[in-house]
């Protein structure tokens, strides 16, 4: 658990606030109708959040009888509004929708419109944060920006980090990102525990750490309703809002369910974005620790070494010292990867790790109990077949003595 993170503030419409909007008999295609979201963006713009991200497919007019559209228009000029678009693939929807098109220019939405960051590759309860995508789909999504990442960026230069983008060689990134001082690792297919797919797009994209506040992911920031922010007063709306980045999303599990699998179960999407965003700003200016690994090269010697202590235990340590020596080997690698991850956000393998000084430790067990054994090794003048690899293997053990 950690703090709440201030810089947050998450407009969530839940079951409540669509049912009161339907029951004002409000007018527009979206879930948040059109009257209820031209007003909310007024009185966000009123009390000035650094940046307002819109987590709402609006590739709709928008309705007669509002100016939300000119508004919106307004908004992205004021450079305050990031839009959220989704390419025709790669997306866990299955199909793109573009952003506010009607209001927004195409060259607009190249700096304003952050694309759908949510991989057909990321499998169910795991997620990775793509950041930027060297594929741009320009009718429909004509940016390289995820939409948490078009947030955080925007945040961060607004108070002086600049971003400085990764090479791009064939086509492809290359090396890392930088926003300020901070540098930003690219995660590729092979990643300690995260065996991710090799044929995913040559996206740039980090593993996401989550955080929570009192074990909750989802009240990692603070989190209102539309109707119950509607009804604060200046005052109080004011202070949530000046000078933050405020997330406008859904959050229903029946109306209009927009429902992220994570590690910890269902969240929403929008405190999904917020997560994203969080952990970029989070890394830059509080130097959270983004989750890292070692090259394969390491995890390997990492995993040799501790199949060498298993090895090393049964073979130079008597019993029941043994036993100790075993279990103390045990909980030290256990406390080490927990210790480290924990702590330092550092990925090394733990499960691989344990195999390796089980296995190693009853392989050499087995053989020196046989050479210790002693007795008969034939079965009516035959060798056992059971033996024969056995035999083999011992003779790396015959100057062992019993």
């Amino acid at each position: 658990s950690e703090r709440q993170d201030s810089r947050f503030l998450i407009i969530a419409v839940d079951d409540n606030d669509i049912q009161t909007q339907a029951q004002r008999n409000e007018t527009g295609v979206g879930t948040i109708k059109d009257p209820s979201l031209e007003k909310l963006l007024k009185n966000l713009q009123t009390y000035q959040p650094r940046v307002i991200g819109l987590d709402l497919a609006r590739d709709f007019k928008a309705a007669k009888s509002t100016d939300l559209d000119s508004l919106l228009k307004t908004l992205t000029n004021q450079k305050t509004l990031i839009s959220i678009c989704a390419p025709s693939s790669g997306t866990s929807s299955g199909k793109g929708f573009s952003y506010p098109a009607t209001a927004i220019a195409p060259e607009q939405a190249k700096e304003n419109a952050g694309f759908s960051n949510f991989l057909e590759s990321d499998t169910e309860n795991t997620r990775s944060q793509p950041l930027l995508n060297p594929i741009i789909e320009k009718e429909l999504c004509p940016t390289e920006s995820s939409f948490s990442f078009a947030i955080a960026r925007r945040y961060l230069e607004a108070i002086g980090k600049p971003y400085e983008p990764p090479i791009t060689k064939d086509e492809n990134y290359a090396g890392d990102l930088k926003l300020g001082e901070t540098s930003i690792k690219r995660r590729t297919g092979l990643v300690g525990g995260y065996q991710g797919d090799l044929s995913e797009p040559p996206t740039y994209h980090i593993l996401l750490n989550y955080r929570s506040f009192n074990g909750n992911p989802e009240y990692f920031a603070e989190k209102i309703s539309l109707e119950n922010f509607q009804h604060l007063d200046a005052g109080a709306a004011k202070q949530k809002v000046e000078g933050k980045i405020v997330i406008i999303g859904i959050d229903s599990e029946y109306s209009a369910p927009d429902i992220i699998f994570t590690p910890f179960g269902k969240v929403a999407g929008p405190i999904v974005q917020a997560q994203m965003a969080s952990q970029i700003v989070s890394a830059v200016l509080d130097n959270r620790p983004l989750i890292w690994w070692w090259p394969v090269w390491a995890d390997v010697l990492w995993i040799a070494v501790w199949s060498s202590v298993g090895g090393l235990i049964v073979w130079q340590i008597r019993q029941p010292l043994q036993w100790v020596m075993g279990a103390t080997a045990l909980t030290s690698l256990v406390g080490i990867c927990w210790a480290v991850f924990a702590y330092q956000s550092g990925w090394i393998p733990l499960v691989p790790s344990i195999f390796a000084l089980v296995g190693t430790a009853g392989v050499v067990s087995f053989l020196t109990f046989r050479l210790r054994q002693g007795g008969s090794r034939r079965i009516n003048g035959a060798k056992r077949p059971s033996l024969i690899a056995v035999d083999s293997l011992t003779k790396l053990f015959q100057n062992r003595t019993n």
